[in-house]
């Protein structure tokens, strides 16, 4: 397993172009948004009286990955992760309805129409096709420029980091 900059500095380097980052500042959440949508359909129950969406056990999951990696991180992105969820939860429902279904299908597929149209810019292909893990540490990448607007260091990218 490598070290979140690892990570970080091999995503970024198939993420040069401003406008293809730009694009995935819009896509890689469409498209984690469509996924939250789909799998809190999928509803497992514990002990017959504890109903919980697939989703959060995923959420859950991937926090847990990102733990292994970096604390500071996965702290910022558990507040990412948990918001979101929580408001897909309570816009969506727990059964689909045409509404939520389009909706699902809008942002999976225009997320992905967005992200693989900064790529053809870039003319690079996306990150993930070396490493799949790079679809964990997209939403950590875009998570990271948000920060860095607001002046605040998730993770430092450079050389000189100290993670």
């Amino acid at each position: 397993m490598y070290s979140m900059v690892e990570y970080l500095k091999d995503y970024e380097a198939c993420h040069q172009n401003k406008l293809n980052r730009v694009l995935h500042l819009i896509g890689v959440p469409a498209i984690i948004v469509a996924l939250m949508i789909f799998f809190s359909w999928i509803r497992v129950d514990f002990f017959s009286y504890i109903s919980l969406s697939v989703s959060w056990l995923i959420v859950f999951a991937i926090l847990i990955y990102y733990g292994f990696l970096d604390i500071k991180v996965t702290l910022a992105m558990s507040v990412f992760y948990i918001i979101l969820n929580f408001i897909v939860s309570l816009v969506v429902g727990v059964k689909p309805s045409w509404a939520s279904f389009s909706f699902f299908i809008v942002l999976l597929v225009g997320g992905w129409v967005l992200l693989l149209f900064g790529h053809f810019l870039e003319k690079e292909k996306p990150a993930f096709t070396k490493n799949l893990v790079h679809l964990l540490i997209g939403p950590i990448f875009i998570v990271n420029e948000v920060a860095a607007q607001f002046g605040l260091t998730l993770c430092k990218i450079d050389d000189n980091s100290d993670l």
